[in-house]
């Protein structure tokens, strides 16, 4: 791979950066501190320690149609190969869902784990 950026011109430390190269930001389309924004910044920090970056929460109220138009962007870049090949070599299965769709899946996920804490008697911090 250096190799080939030497031939090509291109200097070795641009062949071999990481990404993300920098933090990356995520657009909430809904204020602070609601249900959506909670679980953003839970998601983000995992996101953020498996790609080595932070992961930035902006909230921007009233910012859905942004949001949609950013998901159709999404939705594009997945189908690209090589996007797709890296997510999967990072262990994340990139997922064209809708918001609702997540939705659906924090709130299965919530009711399945809040029984799962209940039957331990783990109460919450």
């Amino acid at each position: 791979m250096a190799l080939m950026a030497c031939a090509a011109g291109l200097p070795v430390t641009a062949a071999a950066q990481a990404f993300p190269a920098k933090p990356v930001r995520v657009i909430v389309g809904y204020a602070a501190g609601g249900g959506n924004d909670v679980i953003m910044r839970i998601v983000a920090q995992k996101l953020g320690d498996n790609l080595g970056q932070p992961v930035i929460i902006e909230n921007k109220p009233g910012a859905a149609s942004i949001v949609k138009r950013l998901q159709d962007e999404l939705a594009k870049t997945l189908r690209d190969a090589a996007v797709r090949d890296r997510l999967m070599a990072m262990a994340v299965t990139p997922d064209n869902g809708t918001a609702e769709t997540f939705a659906k899946i924090i709130a299965t996920e919530t009711a399945l784990w809040a029984g799962v804490a209940k039957a331990a008697s783990i109460k919450a911090e």
